[in-house]
């Protein structure tokens, strides 16, 4: 049988694009190729790992259904690892990928893999080691091993499937890939049905997960300042808020500033609940990358934007900063702005709010565009890219659908 590894650290305690991407990829394979098995191959930090409960919680965090030759493997990790221990595990990942037929990375990293056929998700790309990396300013020494391992890294992969033209632009600046062995695989997203349209209320949706690099507090301070002008709109933020101390301190943060203004916090939301959310705000701010430059710090942008799709397929407006992936997603004036300063968003933010017309067109173009993301055409293309890279062979010559 033909196998299949997915590597994603973090699967059980993360929630994020990079993950939902990574299960959606894995879910869409098993249906296109159920000749083939595939695995998850992920990290814990339980000494005990039941299998069945960890699928049926992935299944009700990503509202998706795992085909039954869908498996994970865990690998035991510390949660606070030294630096050896840390090695110790990516080889352990090393020689795990050796039993599969394609192994694909899907996360953030510059490691390489041991598949017969190897693919990198590239959410955005690393630089080379040999000018980043803070043990090789440390250790000049070791440059001809980080030489060596720039060079496999590069040489490892069949494909570098990027999950925007802003990440493909930045892997070439960084590592000036062969033009047959990249591409472009948007992110799929599933559309949120706005089933309740007629009774939306006026609300400003923030959806991020609680973290200081979204820049929420400069959102929140943009609308205290022009409360005044929003009439009777409330400012909804939603979304995760990890454990760690430095999360809790930004939320906190948050909660003061908000305090005797029109602003709602709901946090650790179901997906049923965060689809009730988006049916009932109007608008959708995004931020991140503000008074980051661009060129110096791409890495603090947002590389792509699914939760920007998933409200536009409600008919959410968006009104996001003008960087990263976003410019993709939303075209100016057509589905939703783009802004580059606090003023020109609220400016027009006060355009949609005092025209409905416009907001009613812009919503259902809203629509029409985040259907480009859709899983539907994110399996044609995965298809379209095991076949043309001859990744994976169809069952006794079978196209399945």
């Amino acid at each position: 049988m033909f196998k299949i590894g997915i590597y994603t650290p973090g699967l059980f305690y993360s929630v994020g694009g990079a993950h939902a991407y990574a299960v959606r990829l894995g879910i869409v394979l098993a249906e296109l190729y159920p000749h083939c098995s595939l695995d998850f191959i992920t990290n814990r930090f339980e000494n005990t790992f039941d299998e069945k409960a960890q699928q049926i919680r992935l299944e009700e965090k990503y509202a998706s259904v795992f085909p039954q030759n869908i498996h994970i493997i865990t690998v035991r990790e510390k949660n606070e690892p030294s630096f050896f221990e840390r090695l110790k595990a990516i080889f352990r990942y090393k020689k795990i990928s050796e039993k599969y037929d394609l192994f694909i990375n899907a996360f953030h990293n510059l490691h390489f893999f041991r598949g017969k056929k190897n693919i990198h998700i590239v959410h955005f790309p690393c630089e080379k080691r040999t000018k980043a990396s803070p043990t090789f300013k440390k250790m000049p020494f070791l440059y001809p091993v980080m030489r060596y391992a720039d060079i496999k890294y590069k040489k490892s992969y069949n494909l570098f499937a990027c999950n925007s033209q802003f990440t493909l632009t930045w892997l070439n600046k960084y590592w000036h890939i062969d033009k047959t062995k990249q591409c472009i695989l948007y992110p799929p997203i599933v559309p949120v049905q706005n089933s309740t349209k007629p009774d939306t209320e006026k609300r400003i949706l923030i959806l991020s997960r609680i973290d200081a690099n979204k820049k929420i507090d400069v959102l929140l301070d943009a609308f205290i300042k022009n409360e005044n002008r929003y009439p009777g709109y409330s400012l909804v933020i939603a979304g995760n808020c990890a454990a760690d101390a430095e999360s809790a301190a930004y939320l906190q943060l948050l909660t003061e500033k908000s305090k005797n203004h029109r602003v709602i916090f709901r946090q650790n939301l179901s997906w049923d609940e965060i689809k009730k959310i988006i049916g009932k705000s109007e608008l959708f701010w995004h931020a991140m990358g503000f008074g980051i430059d661009e060129e110096k710090n791409p890495l603090k942008l947002e590389h792509f934007g699914m939760t920007t799709v998933e409200v536009m397929s409600a008919g959410v407006v968006p009104c996001v900063i003008n960087k990263g992936g976003q410019k993709e997603i939303v075209d100016e004036g057509i589905n939703g702005f783009r802004w580059n300063t606090i003023e020109e968003m609220t400016e027009k933010t006060l355009r949609l709010i005092n025209d409905k017309s416009l907001l009613k067109k812009m919503s259902e173009e809203a629509v029409k565009k985040s259907k480009v993301y859709t899983l539907p055409v994110f399996k044609t293309k995965v298809r379209e890219l095991m076949e043309n890279h001859n990744l994976i062979p169809n069952h006794k010559g079978k196209t399945y659908d």
